[in-house]
């Protein structure tokens, strides 16, 4: 059996190209979404035939109420499932109830408490984390679960800083500060179509419309995932 022979011309080539491009380019594509997808790992934990999970949102609008939870216990055993969840969170954020104890779940049944989360004073449009920490008695048999749920804030109210004059900085005679220590300073924003926002004196932070970050530390600020040295434009 003799193969026929396979022409590569130029024409040809240049379409094996653009199909192994497009090849290259769906795979790419399929793993940019999935690593995107995947940036969290979900909020569950199993062991032993016991899982705890955390229902809650993913990203949530500032509230002062804060934003109810759901924690789920299932238990998919054949013994008795005993145990206490603590629940922690950071930035002054508190569940309400912090403990849940003699929390108890039968034998092939799934047991279901809520919670509140609640914000600390001083909240950043930021992500942040619920921990849930199990400690149950499966039949004489230690099982520990953590279950951590990550979600976003959005719409967080300005972070109250300390109010500097717009003015030069006096220094006592024999006094030596480090020009990035200096809090006399004001960032201008100016995004397209839009006028300029002067910020208040030694404002630092994240603006919520163009995504800046403003970090004085090392003099640069960041825009989306691009950074940019700060000069005449971004600080006057």
């Amino acid at each position: 059996m003799r193969l026929a022979p396979i022409y590569v011309t130029r024409r040809s080539g240049e379409w094996m190209l653009l199909l192994g491009g497009a090849f290259w380019l769906a795979v790419f594509s399929v793993l940019g979404l999935s690593s995107k997808a995947s940036a969290y790992n979900p909020p569950v934990d199993s062991a032993f035939g016991v899982t705890l999970r955390i229902e809650g949102p993913s990203e949530i609008s500032y509230s002062p109420e804060g934003f109810e939870c759901t924690l789920v216990a299932q238990n998919t055993t054949e013994k008795p499932l005993r145990g206490t969840i603590r629940l922690r969170s950071i930035d002054g954020c508190q569940a309400d109830p912090a403990e849940i104890d003699n929390l108890a779940v039968p034998p092939g049944e799934t047991a279901r408490r809520s919670f509140r989360l609640r914000f600390g004073p001083r909240i950043y449009n930021a992500h942040y984390p619920i921990h849930a920490y199990g400690r149950f008695d499966l039949g004489g048999q230690e099982v520990m679960l953590h279950p951590i749920l990550i979600f976003s804030v959005r719409g967080a109210p300005p972070v109250p800083t300390a109010t500097w004059d717009w003015k030069p900085l006096e220094l006592p005679n024999n006094t030596a500060l480090a020009l990035e220590e200096v809090p006399v300073f004001r960032a201008v924003f100016q995004v397209f179509g839009h006028d300029p926002e002067t910020m208040p004196v030694g404002w630092r932070g994240s603006h919520s419309l163009p995504s800046w970050n403003m970090r004085e530390d090392d003099a640069r600020a960041r825009w989306g995932n691009e950074t940019r040295h700060r000069d005449s434009s971004s600080v006057v």
